[in-house]
């Protein structure tokens, strides 16, 4: 039996107490791509190592009409395809006939809001001669105000091809390189998994990462929990355990985590 649930953290207390005292955030979709930051130069990492050589026509018409723009968002299969390996093989391919790109930030030191607004004015500049090519997008947002509404808009929702999740951003908030930022809050769904745990590995004193088995496929897990308690629970042996992972439209176990061991039963 699985429970749906969401990744939480202590920055969902901060975005509350925002809401609480009358302001307001801003709801993206999370989009199921790879992060990438785009300039007049080609696609970058956000480390700066270089990862797509070639512009789409589109994107070259964007910085000859915007050279000094720099953009933040996801590479992503033109059809919303779901297969993170697809779309990494496309960029490795440089493949760019069949990759968009979707901007939902800019760089600079202005605060979101307006980081938000420059990217929404430059996309329409662009496109006011020519109809939007999907190849170019940005990402779309809502206005939220209350925590009641952002908790129901958070229950509703479900992944798709092309979105994993949502992305709660503080309006005044700057951008972080590098870095947590209480002001980004990124939120997405999760389920819970029973599973047969073959190993945990230890770093010395510290469980770092276990090997389990679901449905007869073998997977490696991260762990969460203290040292304490997984010296406490004795071998593991094939005994059943849990494990936590994002939830997909692909029904692929992404991202899994083993929350506990448990004696047979």
């Amino acid at each position: 039996v699985s429970q749906s649930r969401y990744q939480l953290d202590s920055r969902i207390f901060h975005i509350k107490q925002h809401l609480d005292s009358g302001g307001y955030v801003i709801v993206q979709p999370k989009l199921n791509g790879v992060r990438a930051v785009l300039t007049a130069d080609g696609f970058f990492t956000r480390s700066g190592a270089r990862i797509c050589r070639h512009l789409h026509k589109t994107w070259d018409r964007f910085f000859k009409s915007f050279p000094d723009a720099v953009l933040d968002g996801e590479i992503v299969e033109i059809n919303g395809s779901p297969h993170l390996s697809y779309i990494l093989s496309l960029i490795e391919q440089d493949d760019t006939e069949d990759l968009g790109f979707a901007a939902f930030d800019m760089i600079s030191e202005k605060p979101f809001i307006d980081r938000w607004t420059d990217l929404k004015i430059l996309h329409e500049g662009v496109h006011w001669q020519s109809s939007i090519d999907y190849n170019f997008a940005t990402v779309g947002a809502v206005v939220i105000s209350d925590f009641d509404t952002l908790i129901s808009l958070t229950s509703e929702f479900s992944p798709t091809g092309d979105k994993e999740g949502l992305v709660i951003r503080l309006p005044m908030g700057t951008y972080q390189q590098g870095k947590r930022s209480n002001d980004v809050l990124k939120w997405k769904p999760f389920d819970d998994c029973e599973v047969s745990v073959l190993q945990i590995n230890w770093n010395g004193a510290k469980p770092v990462s276990a090997v389990v088995a679901h449905n007869g496929t073998t997977m490696n897990t991260t762990i969460s929990g203290s040292a304490s308690y997984w010296k406490s629970v004795g071998s593991p042996n094939g005994r059943p355990g849990t494990i936590r992972h994002q939830v997909t439209a692909t029904s692929e176990i992404r991202d899994p985590v083993l929350v506990c061991l448990r004696d047979d039963i």
